[in-house]
């Protein structure tokens, strides 16, 4: 029991426990000193055989069903706590793979050198970035609160996850509007028409608005 306690005490240093989790530490703690002491006085009046030995074991057996109640609880707490440091392994772990999607949105733009990046992307880089620093945040604090851990980590997986789905349709659209454009002009000498409407479809394109660029190049032709 004392060696459970020693774990538990360690891991409440690093872990924010509820007030009840504490709580049910001291009286467990407070309990332990309880069944120490009558141990001890079980011991004195066995070297002074002032009990019967019949008493004597059956105040023995009161004491170890007391220490098995009490290893059980503490068993069930270092669980609990336990499995807290799980949640911050996977936490750390899944703080890396964030990073890589983030890391994987950038790489992407920079391979498909587009002409213009809308802002909404850096709108979205930045919730993304932020929400990683808060995780970071709460992952050096101590005591680390679990639940407010898993929220963040949650908030910026999705966050990273919208970047890198935004950055994949943005150079879809931009290629697709490119190629559409490159397509029509073979007919822009023919009509009027078409080359009017891809030319617009060309400024659209060079100004981002790739979407648009790519509705309109199709419209024309």
């Amino acid at each position: 029991i004392n060696n459970l306690i020693g774990q538990l005490d360690s891991l409440k240093e690093t872990y924010d426990l509820s007030k009840d989790d504490v709580n049910r530490l001291h009286i467990i703690n407070t309990e332990v000193k309880k069944i120490k002491d009558s141990y001890n006085n079980l011991m004195d009046c066995s070297k002074n055989h002032t009990f019967p030995y019949s008493r004597m074991v059956k105040e023995l057996d009161v004491l170890i069903i007391k220490v098995s109640k009490l290893e059980e609880s503490l068993n069930y707490d270092l669980k609990t706590i336990g499995s807290m440091k799980e949640d911050e392994v996977r936490a750390r772990e899944q703080l890396d793979n964030i990073k890589n999607l983030l890391k994987k949105a950038k790489n992407r733009i920079r391979l498909y050198n587009i002409p213009v990046i809308p802002d909404n992307y850096f709108v979205e880089l930045k919730d993304a970035s932020d929400a990683i620093k808060e995780i970071q945040k709460e992952l050096n604090k101590k005591p680390i609160n679990i639940e407010t851990l898993n929220i963040r980590v949650d908030t910026a997986r999705d966050l990273s996850l919208k970047l890198l789905s935004t950055t994949n349709e943005m150079i879809k659209t931009a290629r697709m509007s490119e190629m559409t454009i490159i397509y029509g002009n073979r007919y822009k000498p023919i009509d009027k028409d078409i080359e009017k409407g891809l030319d617009v479809a060309s400024q659209l394109f060079f100004k981002g608005n790739y979407k648009k660029s790519l509705e309109t190049s199709i419209a024309s032709i």
